[in-house]
């Protein structure tokens, strides 16, 4: 849990769509994620795959485990904005899937699917290609389906 912070699709994307941002609110809010760890020599390729320098930047956070102890951790936080910007049904479809597949809290599993998404009209879009196939793989996983 990440305490006094909310989820937003705002992050400028370079397929002009939104991504997630995870950034500071009320006192009230909590977001809910999944906690990895890396070797340092997998830091450079985390950063290549977040977009560090490239609208996400990164800093240190404390957030809570599951059973209530604060940890220490590494976050990354969009540095480019627009409030206006939704994402794509792929990319939010995404975000539920991993949401459900680490068995985050129904309640903000179900508040995640509530917000607006756009097609992607560019239906050959690489990252729209793999997410559709990773989706198709986890829904396979979940009904059990060969």
């Amino acid at each position: 849990m990440l305490k006094g912070y909310s989820l937003a699709f705002r992050k400028i994307s370079e397929d002009g769509s939104g991504k997630c941002d995870v950034f500071e609110a009320s006192h009230e809010t909590m977001v809910y994620g999944v906690v990895f760890s890396i070797a340092n020599n997998e830091r450079s390729a985390l950063d290549d795959a977040e977009g560090y320098g490239h609208g996400y930047d990164r800093t240190s956070i404390r957030i809570f485990l599951t059973d209530g102890t604060p940890k220490d951790c590494v976050y990354y936080y969009a540095t480019s904005i627009d409030e206006t910007l939704l994402p794509y049904d792929w990319y939010h479809a995404l975000v539920i899937a991993g949401a459900e597949q680490h068995n985050l809290p129904e309640d903000y599993s179900a508040g995640l699917t509530t917000q607006i998404t756009t097609p992607d009209l560019k239906l050959d879009r690489r990252t729209r290609l793999e997410a559709l196939k990773a989706l198709e793989e986890y829904n396979r996983t979940k009904t059990g389906t060969p």
